[in-house]
């Protein structure tokens, strides 16, 4: 019998190129989420919380964690409109669902949650805006 040549695992100039070109393509599509995510979170009408007080800490989806994308527990935007609250209200904490939201509003949540799994979206319906605070 003869010896089988010892051969390595050889690929060809295209196989590594269609390899390069679908990692980049996983990679821009990761990164593009991180910086939709961080866009989202610096806005001044939206409050995100990391910590959940008794819960476990949220685990951030996927892969965004090796890019430095922190998990967050809790996404709350916050509303300023008298006219949907309560007689005598100062505020109300409110759902995706929750009929005083318009079709934009609940749009909105909707691209956020899809953003954010890993946090509980909610509107924040106040008389006057709350201060940013440094996150």
């Amino acid at each position: 019998m003869t010896p089988t040549p010892n051969r390595r695992w050889s690929f060809t100039l295209r196989t590594l190129f269609v390899v390069v070109t679908a990692f980049a393509c996983w990679l821009g599509y990761e990164l593009n989420w991180v910086r939709q995510r961080r866009a989202i979170v610096s806005r001044a009408d939206i409050r995100a919380s990391e910590d959940g007080y008794l819960e476990p800490p949220p685990v951030a989806p996927r892969f965004l964690g090796l890019f430095g994308e922190h998990a967050y527990h809790g996404i709350t935007i916050v509303i300023v409109d008298q006219q949907r609250l309560e007689p005598n209200g100062v505020w109300a904490m409110v759902m995706a669902d929750d009929k005083r939201l318009t079709q934009q509003e609940r749009d909105e949540m909707e691209g956020i949650s899809r953003l954010f799994p890993e946090a509980t979206i909610c509107a924040w319906i106040t008389l006057s805006p709350l201060p940013k605070t440094s996150q």
